[in-house]
């Protein structure tokens, strides 16, 4: 690339305000399209990210799932343990979620609490 780090590094800050409330997918239909899209076009690859504009956590069945703003569903893979912290956090119907789908399981990183992101993994407590 004949980009500058300095001027990639500026760009990202521009979008990524603090505060700033971050758009990902509308739906985990529009994120399931993306990924197969992705997959046309490259399908070696194993891991997709997804940010999930509206999301929130949900369990049934003794698992773990992700629900969006109109009900769709992703499972989250059994290996994640803040399943009760996703789910406190995520109350507020309007959190969004980062994580990487496997195209058979979800793993949540991040969310978006309180205009800013917050790694699942540094919490501590209930597992």
């Amino acid at each position: 690339s004949t980009t500058p780090i300095s001027g990639v590094l500026a760009e990202m800050r521009r979008i990524f305000q603090p505060g700033q409330r971050p758009a990902g997918y509308a739906t985990i239909e529009t994120a399931l399209a993306a990924h197969n899209s992705t997959l046309t076009q490259n399908p070696w690859c194993t891991e997709f990210p997804m940010l999930i504009a509206s999301a929130h956590a949900q369990r049934a069945d003794g698992r773990w799932r992700l629900v969006d703003s109109v009900g769709a569903m992703l499972p989250i893979t059994e290996e994640f343990t803040r399943g009760w912290h996703l789910r406190a956090l995520s109350l507020d119907a309007a959190t969004a979620i980062f994580g990487v789908w496997n195209g058979t399981t979800f793993r949540p990183i991040s969310l978006w609490a309180d205009q800013r992101w917050l790694r699942l993994e540094l919490l501590r407590g209930v597992a």
